[in-house]
This record gives structure tokens, sequence and C-alpha cells, in this order.
């Protein structure tokens, strides 16, 4: 694999381009007056970053807190859940659905819309023992966003320990609810159990 940087500052826009994605802009904000794209709709005072590398490395998990993106969806995640009066212990997220960091400062409705594009991709809390846990957060290659409160240590990939309340080893043979995507529980074995 070879990367190359794109420096969008040395690209000259496309003023057709420009003007079909403020038309695409003008006409949703027209579909729906009450979230326009351009409402800010919260704060962070730390940059909400992604290291997509990091995600992908094998070596390094948790990531030094490089996966604030991550981390700031999943406890949106759980937040929701209790929210509704449901059980909600977890909530995981693969490293492929959260698509762009969102800077600090003042956070837009397509800030949020263009970190998670998933319009039709529900949020479901499955039934998981502490081993599927375990499994799928490995299956996924350590590349995925957990819940605050939760630390995963692995060595080259292969997990090692997983805690929860600042401590508490997992327990693989207890059943914990866990938030995901509904695409994530439709379409990946380890999350079936959808309560």
């Amino acid at each position: 694999a070879q990367k190359h940087i794109i420096r969008n500052a040395d690209i000259t826009p496309d003023p057709d381009v420009e003007t079909l994605i403020s038309d695409l802009i003008a006409e949703y904000n027209l579909a729906h007056p009450t979230k326009p794209l351009d409402e800010v709709i919260g704060y962070s005072g730390v940059n909400l970053s992604m290291d997509k590398d990091k995600w992908w490395t094998l070596n390094e998990y948790p990531w030094s807190a490089t996966n604030a993106a991550g981390a700031w969806i999943t406890d949106a995640m759980q937040w929701k859940a209790l929210a509704l009066g449901k059980t909600c212990d977890l909530a995981i997220q693969s490293g492929g659905g959260i698509r762009r960091d969102v800077p600090a400062g003042w956070i837009t409705y397509a800030q949020i819309y263009e970190a998670y594009p998933w319009q039709d991709d529900n949020m479901v809390t499955v039934a998981m023992t502490g081993q599927q846990i375990w499994d799928a957060l490995e299956s996924l290659n350590c590349g995925a966003s957990i819940s605050s409160g939760w630390k995963v240590t692995a060595n080259d990939g292969v997990i090692t320990s997983i805690t929860y309340n600042n401590g508490t080893p997992l327990n693989l043979t207890a059943t914990y609810h866990v938030a995901v995507s509904e695409y994530m529980a439709a379409h990946e074995e380890e999350f079936n159990g959808t309560t």
C-alpha cells in the first residue's frame, strides 16, 4: 500500500461542483427547516479526532486518546440508550463506521452527519456474554470504538485484558447489554441477540 498526501488548499474548486453542493444544501435545509446543516448544536473543547492508521495497527490498543471521535460517538450511543430506558453496559462501533474528525469548537449538524453519515442505520442493544465481547473486539482487529470506562489492552493484536468501570475485569460468562448499530447487528455474527 502507498499513501499520498492530498492538499486541499492546492486544488482549485470546480465551480460546477460548488454550485451543485450549494444547491443540495439549500434543498436539504428547505426540507428540514428545524435542523439546517449549518445549525450549531454543540461544542467540544478538544479535537474529536480519529487516527485511521492506529485504527488498523494491531500493536497499539487503546489508541492513547487519538480516537476521540469514536469515543464521542459510542458515548452518545450509550447515553441515548440509557435515556430511552434501555440497559446499556457498553457501546461498540466498528472502525469503518465513523468517517471524519470534528475540530474543537462549535459543532454543526453537518459535522455530526459527516462523522456518522448513516441516516438509515438505527442503534440496537444486543445481549452478549463477556466472551462474545472479547471475541468481537478481537475479530474487529481492535479497530473498534468503545464507550467510556472500558479499557482493552492487547499485544500485537491479541487481547490480553478487558476492564470496565475503571478496573473491573470483564466476566467472560456474564451477560452484558451492548449498543451497536443495526447494521452491525444484522451483518456481523458476533452481535446477534437483539434486545
